[in-house]
């Protein structure tokens, strides 16, 4: 726990001083004119090709990271170096409390923004260790992208390198709303995969026992350098290979202090991690399993069948318990729809990553011969993220309440800590509780960014909820995208008065279905 600690206290500690960097290094439209190298695959985009490249050459910017936008289309590659000719852009996000900033999660990146190129030049290329990984990632890519369709290649490249960029955004949003969007995450299950094919293949071979872990934990490095540094990966390599130690130097193997040095690396590795919630999840999601879970294992039926499924649910239930208030504070939404599919889906995304994995060694040839049986799983995993039973919209709990939460939870598992730990969630739910009532008695408005358009939020002295107009986009969802998350970390799921000013897109557009899901008791059009 110290060591969890003192992680995050570094952590924090860098993004203050990094902060001042992001806001103050790069101004909008100032002009570039940098040594840099490439440091990411090529995108090839309709108008554009897009990559990433780090300034290299001795200036305040060296080191960091920016996106390109190379309307030329240059001939380049993974570790060019170019003199890059531009301007700066700001990549664009919505500033409102509780809604996904995009310029946010690219700090995780040390991305600064985005170059739009007038001019580019190569001057060299640099070859190194990085370069083959990402050639290796790139080929496995084509080799899915050969044999199965588009749906089935995307899938398998979110299942078996983490990226899922590629995946229909229709697709996407229904896996995420129906609570399995863990499942595509490269996460413990995958490293699980990956550790039980490499055992079967060494078993084989014969190898002494100590060799088999050795090459098992370079197999482990070499695939978190082939799908890139995910956070949720990180954790499950990193803890594993500490499991394969303690077996090597014959120490039994400690789940804290594991999880604890995992931690420490990753945030050592990117302090943004501590504010992502693929880190936050993946851990969080570790812990249910580890002492929640044990909770409610007893249970049992007597059928293996109907225990299968009964321990799958339990366990479902188990790591959702913990990361309650992780999803409500990311997500706003809480999904039974998930608990309840992902009994069926687990198996199924578990043969999936298997073949996969196993698809990657296969010739083409004979791949093709199984092809269609992955399909199949596929479908039917995408059929079940179709599956939409009770899924609902969460106010953002605030510090305070997570930290009641959690502390109940530690209240359950550790009894003998009762009566300190009463006292202290008394007294928290008492602070919770006296900062909620509005003692001012004030007259608050409020207005949203909702891009191109106008929406207000008024508050009055009676705490009633006015909210004149949403916003609107055609291509884009602003009542669920922007609105709602607003409104939920604001702690509102009922409107008292909706008012329209006029029909006009940048004023109702489709966020007028979409502000339904929040309650609203009376509508006015003007």
């Amino acid at each position: 726990m110290t060591v969890m600690l003192i992680g995050i206290t570094i952590s924090f500690t860098i993004i203050t001083i990094k902060e001042k960097n992001f806001s103050n290094l790069y101004e909008e439209s100032m002009n570039i004119e940098n040594i840099a190298i490439i440091k990411s695959s090529i995108k090839e985009k309709e108008k554009y090709n897009e990559f990433t490249v780090k300034i290299v050459d001795k200036t305040n910017k060296k080191g960091t990271n920016l996106v390109v936008n190379d309307y030329n289309k240059n001939n380049l590659e993974y570790g060019d170096i170019i003199k890059i000719n531009g301007k700066y852009e700001q990549y664009s996000s919505y500033k409102n409390r509780g809604v996904f900033n995009y310029t946010e999660s690219l700090k995780k990146k040390n991305i600064y923004g985005k170059i739009i190129t007038s001019h580019i030049e190569k001057i060299d290329k640099k070859e190194d260790l990085n370069g083959i990984f990402i050639y290796l990632n790139r080929t496995i890519k084509e080799k899915f992208e050969k044999v199965f369709s588009k749906e089935s290649s995307n899938i398998l490249k979110a299942l078996v390198l983490g990226d899922k960029q590629d995946i229909e955004k229709e697709t996407m949003v229904e896996i995420q709303e129906n609570g399995l969007s863990h499942l595509i995450a490269i996460s413990g299950m995958h490293i699980g995969c990956i550790m039980i094919i490499t055992k079967k293949i060494l078993d084989i071979i014969t190898y002494g026992e100590r060799k088999k872990k050795i090459i098992t934990i370079i197999i482990l490095i070499i695939f978190i350098m082939t799908i890139g540094f995910i956070s949720s990966a990180i954790r499950a390599v990193i803890m594993s290979i500490q499991a394969i130690l303690a077996k090597l130097v014959y120490r039994k193997n400690n789940f804290k202090i594991d999880i604890s040095i995992a931690s420490l690396i990753i945030l050592i590795y990117n302090p943004y991690y501590i504010i992502d919630e693929g880190f936050l999840l993946s851990f969080g999601a570790t812990i249910g399993i580890i002492y929640v879970y044990p909770l409610f294992k007893k249970i049992k039926f007597n059928n293996k069948i109907a225990n299968y499924f009964l321990q799958c649910l339990l366990l479902s239930i188990s790591v959702n318990i913990f990361i309650f208030p992780i999803n409500a504070f990311f997500f706003k939404k809480f999904s039974i729809t998930g608990i309840i599919t992902g009994i069926i889906a687990v198996p199924i995304i578990f043969a999936i990553e298997i073949c996969g994995l196993i698809s990657i060694f296969i010739p083409i040839q004979i791949l093709n011969n199984f092809a269609p049986i992955i399909e199949t799983l596929i479908k039917i995993f995408l059929q079940i993220s179709k599956i939409n039973l009770i899924n609902f919209y969460m106010k953002v709990p605030n510090l305070l309440e997570i930290i009641i939460y959690y502390l109940i939870i530690y209240f359950v598992l550790k009894k003998n800590s009762r009566r300190i730990i009463k006292k202290v969630i008394v007294i928290l739910i008492l602070v919770n509780t006296i900062s909620y009532l509005n003692f001012s008695k004030e007259l608050r408005i409020y207005f949203i960014d909702v891009g191109q358009g106008d929406s207000t939020l008024i508050r009055t002295i009676e705490n009633k909820n006015i909210l004149i107009d949403g916003g609107g986009n055609d291509n884009y969802d602003i009542g669920k995208n922007v609105l709602i998350p607003y409104l939920l970390s604001k702690k509102i799921s009922t409107i008292d008065y909706l008012i329209i000013s006029h029909f006009d897109t940048d004023h109702v557009g489709r966020s007028y279905n979409s502000s339904r899901r929040i309650k609203c008791k009376k509508y006015y059009y003007k």
